[in-house]
């Protein structure tokens, strides 16, 4: 590796240690903070060192080691072995072998820097780890028997259906006249997908229900769904796709990407289009979406507005929680469907925060994060979560 190179790399490096420390002294700017995160979100190999670096035993930890060696020659014997490797993609800033090592020290003497006067409190939340609620998939076929696809190996099922693991049902493409109904159900800390006879794949999130004939065999495809889900519709110029959402809204599509968030629980759907274009019905109202559109459904009324950014919306597919400028409520009812917990508030604060988190963490550590800003605190007793300022 050439001097230059070299140099940028260690640039990188002290440039995401800067901002990690900063977040953790709440010293960030805005831009800052979106620089931090889009970082995060290159891959899943930052987002783990970010939760590591943030972690509170980590922090104290690091410091006390950095006060028996001295920095430089730590640094240089990081270095030696480390094994560069060029990014992969424009918006990841550094290799994950750089990260490793150099960001783990440079981070330590910016947060040592940065004031003890403010050191990151070390103590543990009362409560014990929650883990993401015990996942359940339930096939409900047209005859009214139940079948727990989360204790069902692969095979063939009934009625056109298999399951071919890796958590995916698929249906075979047959000529049928009848109509087959089936229901498709995640409980809570739990998703899935299915794969419909005429190819579109549909991702269920948690506490979702998607309703289906098990076999395409009208001149409409349409489903019902209650919950969220995110569609890649097979293309069928001759037969449009049409999701049914509660209070008779719905979208219609010959073929596309999209997501659509209609849970009963919150105050507006949200349908969210990544590729194509799509029709949103409510009632006699209609309006036509283009990539990057987010539409708002409530109260007989359809806002869109744009959005160069649909990630956030979307991220639960990948099992990330991506919170841009959320408030705390939006924040705690996607906690309360993913952890199986309760929500009490004792205060709602104004402020809107900003988190990326792998969703198979434990809640101490994602309520960790939000308790960083300063801004909200937690109480956890009996899987009750008490929010207050």
């Amino acid at each position: 590796m050439n001097d230059n190179a070299s140099q940028r790399s260690d640039e990188q490096a002290f440039r995401v240690a800067y901002l990690v420390a900063g977040y953790i002294r709440k010293k960030l700017t805005p831009a800052e903070h979106d620089e931090l995160d889009q970082w995060v979100e290159a891959s899943d190999e930052n987002m783990r060192l970010f939760e590591e670096l943030t972690d509170e035993k980590n922090i104290a930890a690091n410091l006390q080691w950095m006060d028996e060696v001295r920095v430089k020659e730590q640094l240089k014997k990081a270095k030696e072995g480390l094994v560069f490797a060029k990014p992969k993609r424009r918006t990841k800033l550094l290799g994950y072998a750089i990260a490793a090592s150099v960001i783990l020290i440079a981070a330590t003497v910016l947060v040592q820097q940065l004031g003890k006067d403010q050191q990151v409190k070390g103590e543990e939340m009362t409560a014990a780890h929650i883990l993401p609620a015990t996942p359940r998939v339930t096939l409900r076929l047209s005859d009214g028997i139940e079948i727990n696809l989360s204790a069902r190996g692969k095979g063939a099922i009934k009625e056109y259906a298999s399951n071919i693991g890796d958590g995916v049902i698929a249906y075979d493409d047959v000529n049928v006249i009848e109509v087959i109904m089936h229901e498709l159900s995640t409980a809570t800390g739990g998703q899935y997908q299915v794969q419909l006879s005429d190819g579109t794949k549909v991702w269920l999130n948690a506490s979702t229900k998607l309703t289906y004939p098990a076999v395409f065999n009208g001149k409409e495809r349409a489903v019902a769904l209650s919950g969220e889900a995110y569609f890649e519709v097979a293309k069928d110029k001759d037969r449009p796709f049409i999701v049914m959402m509660n209070k008779g809204d719905e979208v219609r599509v010959l073929g596309t990407h999209f997501n659509i968030q209609t849970y009963s629980d919150e105050p507006v759907a949200e349908v969210t289009l990544t590729e194509g274009r799509i029709a949103v019905n409510q009632g006699s109202l209609q309006k036509l979406m283009m990539p990057g559109d987010i539409a708002l459904l409530q109260d007989r009324q359809i806002e869109i507005f744009r959005e160069s950014d649909t990630h956030a919306k979307i991220a639960w597919k990948n099992n990330l929680f991506v919170f841009r400028d959320a408030d705390i409520t939006a924040i705690m009812r996607q906690v309360k469907r993913w952890y199986d917990v309760d929500i009490k508030y004792e205060g709602i604060p104004n402020d809107k925060f900003t988190a990326t988190i792998n969703r198979k963490e434990p809640l101490s550590k994602l309520l960790h994060l939000l308790e960083l800003t300063g801004k909200i605190q937690f109480d956890i007793k009996d899987k009750v979560i008490h929010v207050h300022q």
